[in-house]
């Protein structure tokens, strides 16, 4: 693998959001499911740090209910993160050195929200006097009591949701900045997509697997492109695959499936746009036999 950089070409921010279901509950006989459902407008806040300036930041979120009865709604401050392979995991607050911690608070914690109706969420940052940033989660969480059990109904089972909106708080002066720190061609086996109850068999491809990683302080919106050269240089086939998202000095892994090749000798560009002043990218060579 060779690396280096390219032009800019363009700019992004990540934005993404995430939502979480519990089930909880205890069965006798045949249940009959009870659920609750809230609707958060917003899955993402972001707020912005400023030089100079160290006032609260605030934001709202409009909370509706959307259910025929009256819901019960608790707010809890967590933490999450990402793996390299873009997959949410959520702890409790102040496990993670990025968590904002208790500088993050909702206002009201608990509130009932009357069929059909609206309740509006504060959420206020309090700016550390470095003016780092950080990131956490505000989670929504509901519960609609199981209604008494009667011979003839069987038990109910209680469902519980949560839906976590993700708070970004962006760094003061945020750099944008990131490497491809892997590359290579390598055959793999993909499982093919088949209904329901079907048997599952593979298909063997090709595919170019990177490694990025984020040497800045902002996050990162990626967008990869692999472009299938000759030894000639001359562009016989280019694949963008689906945007990706990296917290700030994280690492993301990334795969993308090469169209059919013939046999031959050939070169992979690989080249990553995270929105900063160059784009990353390294080539590899590789051989179809």
């Amino acid at each position: 693998m060779t690396a280096g950089s390219l032009s800019r070409r363009s700019r992004g921010r990540a934005h993404f959001g995430a939502l979480v279901l519990g089930l909880f509950g205890a069965l006798v006989g045949r249940p009959t499911i009870t659920s609750a459902q809230v609707a958060v407008d917003e899955l993402e806040l972001h707020m912005q740090l400023m030089r100079g300036r160290s006032e609260q930041l605030t934001q709202v979120i409009p909370v509706r209910n959307e259910l025929d009865r009256v819901q019960q709604v608790r707010i809890t401050i967590g933490d999450w993160q990402r793996d390299s392979l873009g997959r949410n995991e959520f702890v409790a607050t102040g496990s993670l050195a990025s968590s904002c911690r208790d500088r993050v608070k909702a206002f009201p914690m608990t509130f009932q929200i009357q069929p059909g109706g609206v309740e509006y969420v504060r959420v206020t940052y309090d700016p550390p006097a470095e003016l780092a940033g950080c990131w956490s989660v505000v989670m929504f969480e509901t519960v609609q009591p199981p209604r008494p059990a009667t011979a003839q109904q069987g038990s109910f089972l209680t469902i519980e949701v949560r839906t976590g909106v993700k708070l970004y708080v962006h760094a003061a002066n945020a750099v944008r900045a990131g490497e491809i720190a892997f590359a290579d061609v390598v055959q793999a086996w993909v499982p093919n997509e088949v209904p329901v109850g079907a048997k599952r068999d593979s298909t063997k491809v090709w595919q170019a697997d990177l490694r990025f990683k984020s040497t800045g302080t902002e996050h990162l919106k990626l967008k990869t492109t692999v472009e299938i050269r000759d030894l000639n240089g001359l562009l016989l086939n280019k694949v963008t695959a689906p945007e990706a998202f990296i917290t700030p000095s994280a690492l993301r892994d990334l795969r993308v499936t090469i169209p059919t090749l013939a046999k031959g000798d050939y070169i992979a560009l690989v080249m990553v746009d995270f929105g900063g002043d160059e784009i990353t990218a390294a080539q590899v060579e590789f051989k179809v036999p």
